[in-house]
């Protein structure tokens, strides 16, 4: 922002005479106390016109004020002075123009402060504008992707009410799905989004994806189809950016006993070690074993790869006792069967 900070320091000076009388009367020429207000008042009144970065530090709030005093030969102590009784609740008469609750219609920056110019909060907005008030009132169908977004963001900026927030998000990533996919390092690229609320809006697409993969699959369930396995596995594994490998355990009566996960990237014979797959099944004494593995590109045909492991891992079952089902793949809505297609 391109600001004139003696500009600004003189308006407030005419502002702080008429105001502050009374407080005016040990800042002149030659005044050399220490300023009654802290640093934080200075800082925050800094940061609302954008002279400073949020969160800034002493030395850089210092080469602002330096930069007052030679714009407009004022010593500093008499620029703190003047700035105490105008950001300061603790000043003469208390209620600063620019203290911690901003008097904002009756200050001469409004129109040059980025913080005079913020959109209104989501609790200042009418009752039937807010979204947590809607969702609560009028159900899910009431309030946007947006307006969910930023129930979950809780909180805006100066610029953007936590709603914005929520639509930039979208905007940038297209759609719920796609934003659900990204880590919270890529979430915080977006100005606005911090670790915080990142963090807030991936914990909501986790809890969602969690819950889609334990309602159809139910242990002690049984399954008669490969179309009925990845229907069950599908919801969990679609939109992973890594190739995960899991073992479906079975009983003799095709009853599942438990899913294991037993490698993470790209595969390969030396990752997915039979040793690796076949030390759960033996524990938990199945008799029978499903593989299943997801390709990121979304095409679930096998690779020579796929295909050789296959081939080694119902060897090595055979060896132990324990029957291969079937191998699936998922891929972008569909999947590939190894046994449907007689390839197993």
């Amino acid at each position: 922002m391109n600001l004139d900070l003696g500009e600004v320091y003189r308006l407030v000076s005419e502002k702080v005479s008429e105001a502050f009388e009374a407080g005016m009367a040990g800042v002149g020429e030659g005044c050399v106390s220490e300023p009654f207000v802290g640093l934080p008042d200075v800082r925050r009144f800094l940061g609302r016109l954008g002279a400073v970065k949020r969160g800034a530090g002493i030395a850089e709030m210092g080469r602002a004020l330096d930069e007052v005093a030679l714009a407009t030969e004022t010593p500093r102590p008499v620029i703190e002075n003047v700035l105490g009784l105008f950001c300061s609740d603790d000043g003469p008469g208390g209620g600063a123009i620019c203290g911690k609750d901003p008097q904002c219609d009756c200050c001469p920056l409004q129109e040059r402060c980025r913080f005079g110019g913020r959109k209104p909060s989501i609790k200042q907005l009418p009752e039937d504008e807010r979204p947590r008030e809607r969702l609560v009132r009028e159900g899910e169908n009431a309030v946007s992707n947006a307006e969910l977004l930023g129930i979950l963001i809780g909180g805006g900026t100066i610029e953007e009410t936590a709603v914005d927030l929520g639509r930039r998000l979208l905007k940038n990533y297209s759609t719920l799905r796609e934003l659900s996919t990204k880590p919270i390092s890529e979430m915080c690229r977006v100005k606005g989004i911090g670790p915080a609320r990142a963090a807030q809006v991936k914990a909501a697409f986790v809890i969602a994806r969690r819950l889609m993969a334990e309602g159809p699959i139910e242990y002690g369930e049984q399954f008669c189809s490969s179309r009925a396995i990845f229907e069950a596995c599908y919801p969990e594994m679609r939109d992973l950016k890594k190739e995960v490998f899991k073992a479906l355990l079975f009983d003799s009566k095709n009853h599942l006993i438990k899913t294991v996960q037993i490698s993470e990237g790209s595969l390969t014979s030396s990752l997915v070690h039979p040793r690796e797959v076949y030390k759960p099944a033996i524990q938990e004494s199945a008799s029978a074993v499903v593989f299943i593995h997801n390709h990121p590109s979304g095409d679930p045909v096998p690779s020579k790869e796929d295909t050789k492991l296959t081939a080694r891992l119902k060897e090595v079952g055979e060896m132990v006792g324990i029957r291969v089902l079937d191998h699936i793949i998922i891929g972008e809505g569909r999947y590939y069967s190894f046994l449907d297609e007689g390839t197993l």
